[in-house]
């Protein structure tokens, strides 16, 4: 639609204006493991999509009517995140340059998570399904997982309270993990990959 056209005009005379970056290589291959993966299951990514853009919609509704605050320091480019959670494909491809620059600036906090999964198309229906039969299951490292949940951000709210919210959560993933890649199937340091994402 017109919006989304006079958006997309609006940041490549922005990506026109600045040198080429170091990563556009890399974001390229990106978008063809993307694309590959698209092939193998277009539906999860549109819907995905879909949800993404509702959950963006609504969280710029509650910054700009202060419901939510942003620190003082952080400004968020909300056409350019926008179009990101729009089509991140086309926004490696028409406006390298710009993303890039914007990816090394640092994603804004209060968009983080939502960028991260567009960019990464980190959910897909198979791989949600995959997770609950998993989750249902039982993991040989469950005693283990259970033992170093407290030892893993012990100052860190989220994950202080022993079988609190956090600590259930990262339970949860690091046994279904730990089944799902039976090779590795669990290590200490798993934990400290696990909470940084739920916390985001």
């Amino acid at each position: 639609d017109t919006h989304d056209n006079r958006l997309f005009d609006r940041l490549q005379e922005e990506n026109a204006r600045l040198p080429p970056q170091e990563s556009t290589a890399f974001i390229l291959a990106q978008i063809e493991r993307q694309n590959a993966l698209l092939e193998k299951d277009p539906k999860s990514i549109f819907i995905h999509s879909n949800e993404l853009r509702a959950h963006f919609s609504t969280l710029q509704r509650l910054v700009k009517d202060n419901i939510v605050s942003l620190n003082e320091e952080e400004e968020i480019d909300w056409g350019f995140w926008e179009a990101v959670i729009q089509d991140s494909d086309q926004v490696a491809l028409r406006l390298p340059h710009l993303l890039s620059l914007k990816l090394r600036s640092g994603i804004p906090a209060r968009v983080r998570g939502l960028i991260w999964q567009a960019m990464s198309k980190s959910a897909s229906l198979h791989l949600e399904t995959v997770y609950g039969q998993l989750c249902q299951e039982r993991s040989p490292h469950e005693r283990i997982i259970q033992r170093d949940l407290a030892r893993t951000f012990p100052r860190i709210d989220m994950f202080k309270q022993e079988n609190g919210s956090g600590q259930t959560a990262m339970k949860r993933i690091l046994e279904a993990y730990s089944l799902y890649d039976t090779e590795v199937g669990y290590c200490q340091g798993l934990a400290f990959l696990v909470g940084p994402l739920l916390m985001n």
